[in-house]
């Protein structure tokens, strides 16, 4: 059992390899069982090797000064007056203590959440905002074309949309919690089901997801699954595509896995797809059939990047809910019925399990 002390102090034993190998042993099990645990650590090394790398530039420039006076002797060096030389002392101090407040200063952020949340001005959900109007004339065209008998019973466009995906056959979905939260009402359609009304379950805030249940489950008439989800990380470079609903119709995309992480967020990929509002809580699938992530958001100044939360850590979250009834539940799928299969057949298997959700929200 690791003894008692500050997370800071913590990290920097472990970094030094100072922690016994017994309590070492328990330091790296709780990193791949308590994801804000590691995310926190994430960050304090990558804070330990700016001021590494820092003292290794201000190394390397003593080093050049040495080199200097050995070359051409301290005569070819102005002097400086006393005067000159202690406000140059008293500015680099100035500086350094300057520099080392903001480096502290953006790590305090960091741990505490506030630039970890967002981490860019450039990242934008990808939850699409209905126009009134035109989704009202849209849901009249396709009552119209679905059942005859329904051409007067006109829905209620929703305030905002996006995609959804089951995760099993009992009526589980999973969504972008940024898309549902704060919701009055949420249903789910496609063009294989009818309208059905669903209720939030599980939601993490750091994975940005939510899991929805749909309470008349015998109406989707849903199938085994087709595919599975990826319990350990995907590899840079490998390719993957999306479906979801940035329109009234289910839209693919495909591109590759560009970044391991979403500006040092360790809990996202970065993709090198262009995804549009509507995509948030899409699926990212592999190119075999395997789910590796639920799409988050994109950089709205660097065309075709996008952000997805990954599958593994989803796995992580779902096995450490305490009520064992819905834990139970929400086992997600290992069967995949999908590897080997020419792409068009997978979209076609997948297409019935991916649904445009619709949020309702009072003014």
């Amino acid at each position: 059992m690791i003894k008692k002390m500050r997370n800071i102090d913590l990290f920097d034993a472990y970094l030094n390899n100072l922690l016994p190998k017994e309590e070492k042993a328990s330091f790296e099990e709780r990193l791949l069982n308590d994801l804000s645990f590691k995310t926190e650590f994430n960050y304090h090394k990558n804070f330990v090797l700016v001021i590494q790398e820092n003292a290794r530039n201000q190394k390397f420039k003593d080093k050049l000064k040495i080199v200097h006076h050995q070359e051409f002797g301290a005569n070819n060096i102005q002097p400086i007056q006393k005067q000159q030389k202690n406000y140059f002392q008293i500015s680099t101090i100035a500086a350094s203590v300057a520099l080392f407040t903001v480096i502290l200063t953006v790590y305090a952020l960091i741990v505490g959440g506030f630039l970890s949340k967002k981490q860019s001005s450039d990242y934008t959900e990808l939850k699409r905002e209905m126009s009134a109007i035109k989704n009202s004339q849209n849901q009249i065209i396709k009552g119209i074309s679905k059942n005859e008998k329904k051409k007067n019973n006109v829905l209620t466009p929703a305030n905002f949309s996006g995609t959804g995906f089951a995760i099993n056959n009992k009526g589980y979905f999973i969504t972008s919690l940024h898309l549902v939260k704060g919701n009055d009402s949420i249903f789910i359609e496609n063009s294989s089901t009818d309208r059905l009304s669903a209720r939030i379950v599980y939601t993490d805030t750091q994975l940005d997801i939510a899991v929805l249940k749909i309470d008349s489950s015998d109406a989707l008439k849903l199938k085994d699954l087709p595919y599975s989800f990826k319990s350990v990380e995907s590899d840079l470079g490998e390719n993957v595509f999306t479906l979801g609903y940035p329109s009234q119709d289910i839209v693919y995309g495909e591109g590759s896995i560009s970044s391991s992480t979403r500006l040092g967020d360790t809990n996202m990929y970065q993709i090198s797809i262009p995804l549009n509002p509507g995509n948030s809580g899409g699926p990212l699938i592999d190119e075999y059939g395997n789910i590796i992530g639920v799409v988050s958001g994109k950089n709205q100044n660097a065309e075709g990047t996008s952000f997805a939360s990954k599958s593994n850590y989803i796995n992580q979250i779902i096995n450490n809910i305490q009520d064992d009834v819905l834990k139970k539940d929400l086992m997600l799928s290992k069967r995949n019925a999908l590897r080997g299969l020419k792409r068009s057949e997978q979209i076609k298997r997948i297409s019935p399990f991916v649904f445009n959700v619709y949020v309702y929200k009072g003014n």
